[in-house]
């Protein structure tokens, strides 16, 4: 490359002095054989290569070409950068850290922007967690929304299911209201029930009956109001009665009982409720209930008495309700000791010690089974507290129930429409709910009762 441009050099000085450059000729006789100097200039010395026209001295070589080699600059270190493969600069662990781009989980960290989860924990990177108090993965505020539990009213949200009212609305979570279009808080579905909200409408979710404009929930929904749910609505004056309901309402405010010694009167208490009566009067004592009789204005008086306590007070005032012909629902296990109630009934007795298998009697004025409320045939227990357990009933009157069959021996009569005798003992039955929905099957028999007693 130099002997190159040493000659192009000579070349172009030869040619700017007007001559020809000499030809050396290999001879070694020192001359250059041919060499014409056209310039008047010296010829170059043995051996030597000249420019035309200029005489160099003897002995001194030519001057040197420059050398001009492409030989590049040393590099520059361009000191740390995030993807040379070491750790150093402000990096906590390779490339990542610091000043670069946040690590991975399980890389080093000193400080929590060290790490794309925003969580290190003893000095590594730790996975997003529902507990590390920072807003990662796919929360939507700290530690809550997305695939943790849902926010509290006010943390941020993208979707209802971040927060725990099911209300997100400009990406805040709102307390629920039962007007923001969502089931939420206590609802049973949007916007109703639950207590706080208003009923539900037939067809919707509801837990409780109070959930439901109609008062009747059933297999989880609202039902519309019938004529035989056991509850006053929709144009009913009455419970299952009146309005758009072929039932005449029963006249029903003023109940009195008299259970006796044994105790309890839940039984009939709870008919007569369900039957919209809003004074009911139970008495354990002869004086109290004769007290109570005295009183007047009873629309019915039920004298139901498993045990003791019935004497001459307590019968002189049953009498004087039958000879009257008001309402009266009359059981006593030993009625046929008491002959001139028995008179004055018209009612004859046969005395059982078992109690019996209840069915509806054939022929009777109403069904006992299903007038108001509905349960199965027949009605029957395992309780057997008392050894005489009432009587069979013959004489005067309509068999309503029978024991044994639907046509077997009345164990229970209608007199003159609103006296009802019944020759079991309620108590026997205290605990059955043949059917399972929740009301024993006895309060549901003296529903019926009541019901046509007071027509």
């Amino acid at each position: 490359m130099r002997s190159l441009l040493c000659f192009a050099l000579f070349t172009s000085l030869a040619c700017a002095a007007g001559g020809t450059p000499a030809r050396d000729t290999g001879g070694g006789g020192g001359v250059d054989a041919g060499a014409q100097d056209t310039g008047g200039g010296v010829d170059a010395p043995m051996g030597m290569d000249a420019p035309m026209g200029v005489d160099a001295p003897m002995g001194v070589d030519a001057p040197m070409a420059m050398d001009v080699g492409t030989d590049a600059p040393m590099p520059v270190d361009a000191g740390p950068t995030c993807s040379d493969g070491a750790q150093n600069g402000d990096e906590s662990d390779v490339d990542c850290g610091g000043s670069c781009a946040p690590c991975a989980d399980g890389l080093m960290c000193t400080m929590p922007s060290d790490c794309a989860s925003g969580s290190c924990v003893d000095g590594r990177c730790a996975a997003p967690a529902c507990d590390d108090g920072v807003q990662n993965a796919d929360e939507s505020d700290v530690d809550c929304g997305g695939g943790c539990p849902p926010c509290a009213d006010g943390r941020m949200c993208t979707m209802p299911s971040d927060c725990m009212s099911a209300a997100c609305m400009d990406g805040t979570c709102r307390m629920a209201t039962c007007m923001d279009g969502v089931q939420n808080a206590s609802e049973t579905d949007i916007d109703c029930g639950g207590g706080d909200c208003p009923a539900c409408m037939d067809g919707q979710m509801c837990g409780a009956p109070s959930d439901c404009t109609s008062g009747v929930c059933t297999g989880a929904r609202c039902a519309a109001p019938s004529c035989r749910d056991g509850v006053q609505n929709g144009t009913e004056m009455g419970v299952d009665c009146g309005g758009s309901c072929a039932r005449a309402c029963a006249v029903l405010d003023r109940v009195l009982i008299f259970y006796g010694s044994g105790g309890g009167s839940t039984h009939a208490t709870a008919a007569a409720t369900r039957l919209g009566a809003t004074t009911v009067t139970a008495t354990t004592t002869s004086a109290e209930f004769a007290t109570q009789f005295d009183a007047g204005g009873w629309d019915l008086v039920v004298v139901h008495l498993p045990s003791g306590g019935y004497d001459d007070v307590v019968e002189s005032r049953v009498l004087t309700r039958v000879r009257a012909g008001e309402p009266l629902n009359y059981s006593f296990w030993n009625l046929d000791t008491r002959p001139a109630l028995l008179a004055e009934l018209g009612v004859t007795t046969t005395e059982i010690n078992t109690p019996p298998a209840i069915h509806p009697a054939t022929g009777a004025p109403f069904d006992g089974f299903g007038s108001v409320e509905s349960f199965p045939s027949p009605l029957t227990t395992t309780t057997d507290a008392w050894g005489d357990n009432g009587d069979q009933l013959g004489g005067a009157g309509t068999s309503l129930l029978a024991s044994g069959s639907p046509g077997g021996a009345s164990i229970s009569r209608l007199i003159g429409g609103n006296i009802v005798i019944n020759g079991f003992l309620p108590d026997d039955f205290r605990d059955q709910d043949n059917d399972g929905d929740g009301t024993p099957d006895m309060v549901e028999l003296l529903i019926n009762q009541f019901d046509a007693q007071m027509r």
